[in-house]
């Protein structure tokens, strides 16, 4: 049975050929009683009489459903492989000798940015589109295809319309008639410019790779579990001061080489890896053959299959030698300045302690000279010997407030800190309030107390650092007409207390926090010079830092970071 649409389209054709006295061409589809599908192609000639009307139609039907089929398949190709191409940017073209016809897919088109058109460029256009540098190479290797008659390979470069550079893989093979004669030649053109970027991203990691392998004194290790086979690089080699051998087996090598009291644990370790218990990473010395020993830090990882079993392992290998020396010239230069430090504080403390009992010999000697020249008035209304009784009595108090002041700087120093979680606006508060309990605080001081952070730390050291501190702001701003003492916090956590007092010379700031160091004179401020530098040492053991700003008579900041 016919397929109604077509049947309409075959007897409208056949009618208008009837019409008209004119031939007819058609091909339409019929449905078998199996219902097979096929293709008919209808002929017919329209038979007129001497009137031109018509009276007969001879025709031929044809079953051409083999030839639909094959017009189906190779246009279902065609769309197939220009979608190929398209997906892998690459086209094809053909040459044909004797007619010097060349023919290109779209593809080849959009390769050289170009769009697609029934004339290509010829042979010697495309010269304008390669690379000026590879243009030679192109050529002549063309050339010697054709004359030695093989096929071709080459990649170049070629410069599309808009200027972009992009690399092409060409190749070409020659085609021959029966008799041996080249008829044509048919190629490919494929845009492998991502791939070319590519391969300069993984080379220019590998050249960063291998700087930083060769800067860093890395090995690299390699071991092919399944042909039990362990590789090393040069570098390994050199580390474990063997020169390389093929007939060196590396892991006995190795493990001849490890210090035996390391040996278990670096072993054990590797196994580790190997079961999937943790990457491996360990630390051993190796022994040279001139008996030195060089420190090793070693990581490794597993490559593994799909069931989870180690197929390959990897690593490198850090010669921590000099690291190693050098951490233990650190810890023993840090040991003997313990030593050194506990000798001082006790040294410190007991001259402090000892000087103690001499002074208290000259005070009471003082105070009993004082009441045997009570008997003698003549001698003691001498003004010469009341000012030699006077200088020994200051010099001796002076004398025990530098003692006591050693005595508190040795006591900071050895106290252990005891860290607490603790309010600084608490310390600052109470330190304030302690300071206006003085019979000598000028009530006239203003505080400007801003937010301020919760810090950890021991609580009596860090209020002794604020008692000194603040206590320092009042006494050299107390002259001031107007003096105030502002209390704050930085952006990055450092305590900022800033004065409006006398202040002090840049040049001589890093003598503040010095033992007995004063800028100004005891007749201007009283003092012993040692109370900034207990601050620093309470500061320091807490892991901070202290540090000054001023300038003459514009005030003084000090900073502390805890």
């Amino acid at each position: 049975m016919y397929i109604p649409d077509d049947w309409e389209h075959f007897n409208e054709v056949v009618k208008q050929a009837i019409a008209t006295a004119q031939s007819y061409d058609v091909d339409y589809r019929v449905c078998w009683a199996d219902g097979t599908l096929a293709y008919i192609s209808a002929r017919g000639e329209i038979i007129c009489d001497p009137m031109g009307k018509a009276i007969q139609i001879i025709g031929t039907v044809i079953d051409i459903t083999d030839r639909k089929q094959a017009e189906q398949l190779l246009l279902k190709s065609d769309t197939h492989l220009k979608v190929a191409q398209r997906i892998g940017k690459v086209g094809s073209w053909e040459f044909e000798i004797n007619t010097s016809k060349l023919t290109w897919s779209d593809e080849i088109f959009h390769v050289y940015g170009l769009e697609p058109s029934p004339e290509p460029p010829s042979y010697e256009e495309l010269q304008s589109y390669i690379y000026p540098d590879d243009w030679e190479h192109f050529n002549q290797t063309v050339q010697n295809a054709i004359n030695l008659a093989q096929s071709y390979d080459l990649e170049h470069r070629l410069v599309q319309p808009n200027g972009k550079l992009i690399y092409v893989m060409a190749r070409g093979e020659m085609i021959y008639d029966a008799s041996g004669q080249l008829t044509h030649i048919i190629g490919t053109a494929m845009d492998i410019s991502d791939r070319k970027l590519a391969e300069q991203k993984l080379q220019d990691v590998t050249d960063r790779l291998t700087l930083a392998v060769k800067s860093a004194a890395i090995g690299i290790w390699e071991w092919d579990i399944a042909n039990n086979c362990l590789i090393w690089d040069e570098r390994t080699y050199e580390m474990y001061g063997i020169t390389p051998d093929p007939t060196i087996d590396p892991y006995l090598a190795w493990s001849n080489q490890v210090h035996p009291s390391d040996r278990q644990s670096a072993e054990t370790g590797g196994q580790m890896l190997l079961n999937g218990a943790k990457d491996y990473e360990t630390e051993f010395r190796i022994i040279l053959s001139d008996d030195s020993i060089r420190y090793l830090k070693v990581y490794g990882l597993a490559q593994r299959n799909q069931a989870g079993e180690a197929q390959r392992l990897i690593g490198i290998n850090f010669d921590i030698t000099e690291h190693k020396l050098a951490e233990a010239k650190i810890l023993e230069t840090a040991h003997q300045l313990a030593n050194t430090n506990r000798e001082l504080e006790t040294f410190s403390y007991s001259v402090s302690h000892d000087l103690r009992a001499p002074l208290r010999h000259i005070n009471g000697f003082v105070n009993a000279l004082q009441l045997q020249l009570q008997k003698h008035h003549e001698v003691l209304n001498d003004p010469k010997v009341a000012h030699y009784l006077q200088v020994i009595e200051r010099s001796s108090q002076k004398m025990r407030h530098l003692i006591d002041g050693l005595l508190t700087l040795s006591r900071y120093g050895r106290r252990p800190l005891d860290s607490k979680q603790l309010s600084i606006r608490e310390l600052v508060d109470e330190a304030i309030e302690m300071i206006r309990s003085d019979s000598h605080f000028n009530s006239s001081i203003k505080f400007a107390i801003a937010d301020l952070p919760i810090k950890y730390g021991d609580r009596a050291l860090l209020q002794q650092v604020f008692h000194n501190l603040i206590g320092n702001a009042v006494k050299f701003s107390c002259n001031e007409p107007h003096p105030c003492i502002e209390i704050d916090c930085l952006a990055d956590g450092t305590i900022r207390i800033q004065d409006n007092g006398v202040g002090f010379q840049m040049e001589y700031a890093d003598k503040l926090f010095g033992a007995f160091q004063r800028l100004h004179s005891h007749n201007e401020f009283e003092g012993t010079g040692i109370g900034l530098a207990i601050v620093q040492r309470i500061v320091q053991r807490h892991g901070g830092s202290v540090w000054a700003e001023g300038y003459p008579n514009q005030g003084a900041t000090f900073f502390v970071k805890i």
